[in-house]
């Protein structure tokens, strides 16, 4: 007896279900693949955020560590202006000091009132 077309494209049941099979195997493989890129995804996401977390950390601690140096350096250059006594200069009498200047610069104008005033102006410096 000859197969008739429709008899030969009816599928056979055992292959169908093979394929059905197959089909369900490839399907929870490819949820499994798609579980796992899921977790990767989020292990990769909370790995970033813990580096960014770690370098704003690292910059607070270089920050915290600059504010200290600077306030370290301020007091010690607030302890130097209170302790630093004003330089005391003995300064020669205007007499003197205009003969040391003759002698030096014999034809030097200045006379007492000028040395007296020059050693006026020192003493307010």
């Amino acid at each position: 007896m000859s197969e008739t077309p429709t008899e030969t494209l009816k599928p056979d049941t055992e292959e169908v279900e093979t394929l059905r099979q197959r089909l369900k195997a490839t399907d929870r493989l490819l949820t499994a693949k798609n579980a796992a890129i899921d977790r990767l995804e989020s292990e990769l996401a909370s790995a970033r955020k813990e580096k960014f977390e770690a370098g704003l950390e690292i910059d607070r601690l270089d920050s915290d560590l600059l504010d200290s140096d600077l306030a370290a350096h301020r007091s010690q250059l607030s302890d130097l202006k209170q302790n630093s006594a004003p330089i005391a200069i003995e300064l020669p009498e205007p007499a003197d000091l205009l003969n040391k200047l003759k002698g030096k610069r014999k034809k030097s104008k200045a006379d007492l009132a000028d040395i007296e005033t020059i050693l006026e102006i020192l003493e307010e410096v």
